[in-house]
């Protein structure tokens, strides 16, 4: 069973150690609050599946920043992006609904759409939310979706759900089932079938909207003891499937229990941080490029957005660096943000009509942190209709989003609960 991990502090971490279900070296270090040392668990190049043969991973990453490097890219057309709403419109259960106001849209628990298959796991499918997972958000058409989540002992399904928030009634349907549980394999990367393995994905779910990919960043925790995996995987609306394993380079092998994973926005650049090292994947993710080996930031359950505005990156909390930091992507010196949020696992979103990072703890009730990205001042956004948010188990990680497409930010802070949205526009 999961017991529920309180929030993280720097170099404070202790209360990790209330996870009863965590195995293995990889998992033992974050039950301890501790940083692991040297390549704990990862077991790259030693599982390919059926779809395709997982063939040597991309390493571009020899200490020092270096030019990237790119491997052919392999998928299928990018699909076209899905009309956009008139001008104007906004979905009904929209309707009447305040600026700075929480509504919950009604009918979209994902308890609603159950596994279509039977699969092993301690707590079940409710993982797929409280066992440190995210979500990735298509802002083209504000569809949400949980993509290979649940991980270590406690579930080993890897289907994908999605639900489109733009639709005036959004329900959760299951675009691909998981894989069948005589084909589940302990302990790998991919599963009998070829599809990746269940995971606790942390931040390291993204939708890559020029690529229309969801992209998954490695697998912090996988179904069985544990251990990490560095594969890159992506899932393909379009077909509904995954793309054969070995499509994307890896990223180097996982030296903490996840990865901090920030998206450009304006690029589909997406940017990864483990272990004191900052990595840039390019838009089609088929390249990736080392620009630091020795990162002001550690990695571990620290949340990032980039500011649009200023093409900048600003990590907050996490360990060992919870102080927060400021990364100018065109390079140069970055700066430390004395914000003092200390907690891990957060929420974050750049919202631009706003110039604010918006930051959301696992606490129930409707409170919402606002970082000005110009001054990076901190105070507390006031909100109306929150109450009865619940609390959410084990972090929130990319489970609240800026939705551009609906005027907020999207949040789903449990798997029986429906998903709140929080108007901005």
């Amino acid at each position: 069973m999961i017991i529920v991990r309180a929030s993280l502090t720097v170099l404070a971490l202790a209360s990790l150690a209330a996870c009863a279900i965590e195995l293995g070296p990889l998992a033992e270090a974050e039950k301890e609050g501790r940083a692991p040392s040297g390549d704990v668990g990862v077991t790259d190049g030693a599982d390919g599946g059926a779809r395709g043969a997982r063939g040597a991973d991309v390493t571009l990453d020899a200490g020092a920043a270096q030019p990237d490097g790119a491997t052919p890219d392999s998928s299928s057309p990018m699909p076209p992006p899905p009309p956009p709403p008139l001008p104007g419109t906004r979905p009904s259960w929209q309707s009447g609904q305040g600026l700075f106001a929480w509504r919950a849209v009604p009918g979209t628990k994902l308890s609603s759409a159950p596994p279509s298959a039977i699969v092993p796991g301690n707590t079940g499918p409710i993982s797929k939310v409280i066992a440190w997972c995210g979500m990735a958000l298509d802002t083209r058409d504000s569809t949400l979706y949980s993509a290979a989540n649940g991980g270590h002992m406690d579930y080993a399904g890897n289907e994908v759900n999605a639900i489109r928030l733009s639709n005036d009634t959004p329900s959760w349907t299951e675009r691909r089932a998981p894989t069948p549980a005589g084909q589940v394999i302990f302990n790998a990367g991919y599963y009998a079938d070829g599809r990746p393995t269940s995971r606790h994905s942390y931040f390291a779910e993204v939708f890559v909207e020029s690529k229309g990919r969801v992209m998954t960043v490695g697998a912090g925790s996988a179904w069985g003891p544990g251990d990490g995996k560095s594969f890159v995987d992506g899932f393909d609306p379009a077909t509904n499937d995954w793309d054969p394993a070995g499509t994307y380079p890896s990223v180097p092998s996982l030296q903490g229990p996840s990865y901090t994973v920030a998206k450009d926005p304006k690029t589909d650049d997406v940017y990864v941080v483990s272990n004191y090292r900052l990595m840039r994947f390019r838009t089609t993710m088929n390249s990736r490029t080392t620009l630091t080996a020795s990162f002001a930031v550690y990695g571990y359950e620290t949340a990032a957005a980039v500011d649009t505005k200023r093409n900048r990156i600003l990590f907050v909390g996490g360990q060992a660096n919870g102080a927060g930091y400021v990364y100018p992507i065109a390079g140069g010196a970055g700066a430390v943000a004395n914000l003092g949020i200390t907690e891990g696992a957060l929420g974050i979103a750049y919202v631009p009509s706003l110039d604010a990072f918006l930051v959301r703890s696992a606490s129930g009730g409707g409170q919402v942190t606002r970082i000005d990205a110009g001054s990076l001042q901190v105070t507390s956004l006031s909100t109306t209709g929150g109450a009865g948010i619940p609390s959410s188990t084990n972090g929130v990680y990319t489970r609240f989003a800026y939705a551009p497409g609906l005027g907020g930010v999207v949040y789903v802070p449990g798997y029986d609960s429906d998903v709140y949205f929080l108007r901005l526009e």
